[in-house]
């Protein structure tokens, strides 16, 4: 629907939703101030919160300055680095959106494979898995991970439990084989290219101001503490940016420009339009149709969720086919899977749809689309539209074989427990 360029997709949806409103308010005699109270106000302030400090961090290159450190660490071991740089990044992408984890890696990496002469298509493939599978490490690497978080009140200890082992199965297949086929294949760099690479990305050329630098970090590892062990995520995120600004004497009048108020408003937007849809019966009509279908059969609807779901991500949008999905759960959980293991694997279900299985197409994330623009600057031939849209085939239908395989066997063991 929305993943051509030139449509402006905040916009349409903003347009949808106010009409939607309006029609149902008038038909079905709706009271339209009940439209405005699907929209979570604590989700979306975390979101724009989580933003701004992300964004300060980025400013002042501390994942940058930890991306160049690697290098140094691995002496420019090629396959070393390739599994450091991917790891790091998958960890980086379970508290900072794609397309800023994409903006830190993507250019040192164009920029190093260069240097030292050898193919940088294994690292971007590798560097862009890593990216999608680490959102699964917890409920706030994204917007849509925040969304089905809110929607089903998950926290983190969920995540840890029910993903963390696929987190680990998903990300070293991914990178065994591209490991296995491409890097094993790559010459060696020459020392005279290393030595040059290591003069050249030196990591304290970064660093503008120490003492701020360090105290950033701090922060950082404060925030990443408290999300981990869950200690009110939404208020500490809230409190340490607004900590950050007053310290470190950052205006806060600039840093709202800089926030992503489109995503704000996008999803205000589809949260009104999924409020028409429930209010006006649409959501019930869809329920009423998959509870034929599925018939109580657990597998079933849990197929259903990860083809239809990822089929969905990918071509319409990650963000409409989340909040749908969570109307028509959190029906079928009232109704036909009231067991707490069978809801859980059904929220599994729709989180790997949405996250893994919804990248068959390069328009499905954004920070694919900034890669492919980025290698279009470089020249890097190998990385294209169509050289994406092949390999992301391949990765989400791998991986939502992998996780149908491992979500029944999962289903069988709880099941028995």
């Amino acid at each position: 629907m929305y993943s051509k360029e030139n449509w402006d997709a905040t916009l349409f949806i903003l347009i949808f939703a106010i009409v939607g409103a309006l029609f149902t308010s008038l038909v079905f005699k709706v009271d339209i101030d009940t439209f405005f109270n699907y929209i979570p106000l604590q989700t979306l302030t975390f979101l724009i919160f989580m933003d701004i400090f992300i964004k300060i961090l980025v400013k002042d290159k501390v994942f940058e300055y930890m991306t160049i450190q690697l290098i140094h660490i691995t002496h420019v071991n090629i396959r070393l680095l390739f599994y450091l740089l991917c790891i790091a990044s998958a960890l980086i992408s379970g508290i900072m959106e794609d397309v800023s984890v994409a903006l830190i890696f993507n250019p040192i990496i164009f920029r190093a494979t260069k240097i030292l002469k050898i193919e940088t298509k294994p690292f971007i493939m590798g560097i862009t898995s890593s990216i999608l599978i680490g959102n699964l490490l917890t409920p706030f690497a994204t917007p849509v991970s925040i969304v089905i978080a809110s929607g089903f009140d998950l926290n983190m200890g969920w995540y840890f439990k029910y993903f963390s082992i696929l987190f680990v199965l998903l990300l070293g297949t991914s990178l065994f084989l591209i490991d296995k086929f491409f890097i094993k294949k790559l010459p060696s760099p020459s020392d005279k290219d290393v030595q040059i690479l290591m003069v050249i990305m030196d990591p304290e050329y970064v660093i503008v101001n120490k003492n701020r630098f360090i105290r950033l970090i701090i922060y950082l590892v404060i925030l990443v503490i408290c999300i981990a062990f869950n200690i009110l995520p939404f208020m500490v995120v809230s409190f340490i940016t607004i900590f950050t600004l007053l310290v470190e004497r950052i205006k806060f009048d600039k840093v709202l420009k800089t926030a992503n108020w489109n995503l704000l408003f996008l999803y205000c937007g589809l949260f009104i339009l999924i409020g028409c849809m429930i209010e006006n019966g649409t959501i019930d009509m869809i329920q009423d149709g998959l509870s034929f279908i599925i018939g109580g059969n657990l597998i079933i609807a849990m197929l259903i969720i990860l083809i239809v779901g990822s089929l969905l991500a990918s071509f319409v949008s990650k963000s409409l086919t989340s909040i749908i999905f969570i109307a028509i759960i959190s029906t079928l959980f009232l109704e036909s899977f009231t067991n707490s293991v069978d809801q859980t694997l059904l929220i599994l279900a729709l989180t790997i749809a949405i996250l893994i299985g919804g990248n068959m197409v390069p328009q499905a994330s954004s920070f694919i689309l900034f890669t492919i623009q980025l290698a279009k600057t470089e020249k890097v031939p190998s990385l294209t539209y169509q050289s994406f849209k092949k390999e992301m085939s391949k990765f989400s239908v791998l991986s939502v074989s992998i996780t149908i395989i491992y979500y029944i066997l999962l289903a069988f063991i709880l099941k028995l427990l």
